[in-house]
């Protein structure tokens, strides 16, 4: 994606696998944070494959629901 708003790219759950797969077995200490198209969806999945963080700006601010709801409800469905 190239700018707000834009849809979430399949491919990269497997990307995020694959490269947390190498970053651990390199043996390093390397954080992978996932930006486009993030959602109550495609965020855990991106968590569940070794991101450790998600960047979710259109799903947060957005004229359905207040800033706050979103970030809740993000949190509330991403891995502790």
């Amino acid at each position: 994606p190239g700018w707000g708003g834009q849809g979430f790219i399949e491919a990269s759950v497997d990307k995020v696998a694959r490269l947390r797969q190498e970053i651990d077995r390199r043996g390093l200490n390397v954080a992978i944070e996932v930006d486009g198209g993030i959602n109550l969806t495609t965020g855990p999945r991106c968590a569940l494959a070794g991101a450790a963080g998600v960047a979710a700006g259109s799903f947060v601010y957005n004229e359905r629901s207040p800033v706050a709801d979103n970030v809740a409800a993000l949190r509330a469905v991403l891995p502790q």
